[in-house]
């Protein structure tokens, strides 16, 4: 919870630790699904914290978890955050393969929320494309509410599977 409060208050860095804490507590207790959402959790604070590489690498950490226990919603959530960090790093390709991807999982589970953020990724890439300046780097608090939606989808997660122990 303290990294999400920190991140609310546009403090990014100092999420970064409980995030860390977060990422022991659920390797500790075998809490998979948890786990793949601290990996999300600190991969956004990464990136809003300025660090876009290693928010690309905890987000595809994240996305392996969230394979391997099968949900598909949230590896399309994963998907797009790296496409957002890919897009931040100005690798635009990546960033318009991942963000096409995700829509496409997003779609085919009529997941709502995920298509319009899907489209809204997927838009910024456009406007990479036809070569505009980067606009999440263009609109400073353009990045934050992009990520923020993107955490704020996690807490919408009622029911979240039952974790399989890790090995």
């Amino acid at each position: 919870v303290k990294g999400l409060v920190a991140m609310g208050q546009g403090r990014y860095g100092d999420a970064l630790e409980p995030f860390h804490e977060s990422l022991a507590i659920c390797r500790r207790l075998g809490l998979s699904w948890q786990l793949a959402t601290s990996h999300l959790n600190l991969g956004a604070s990464l990136l809003l914290a300025g660090s876009p590489e290693d928010a690309e690498a905890t987000f595809e950490e994240g996305l392996r978890l969230y394979r391997e226990l099968g949900d598909d919603i949230f590896a399309a959530y994963m998907t797009t955050a790296i496409a957002q960090a890919a897009l931040a790093r100005d690798d635009i390709e990546r960033a318009d393969g991942l963000a096409r991807s995700a829509l496409a999982a997003f779609a085919e589970h009529a997941e709502r929320q995920g298509i319009a953020q899907g489209l809204e990724t997927l838009a910024a890439v456009a406007a990479a494309l036809v070569g505009t300046e980067n606009p999440l780097a263009r609109e400073p608090g353009r990045r934050q509410r992009m990520q923020g939606r993107l955490v704020a989808r996690i807490d919408q997660r009622v029911d979240p599977p039952q974790s399989a122990p890790l090995e």
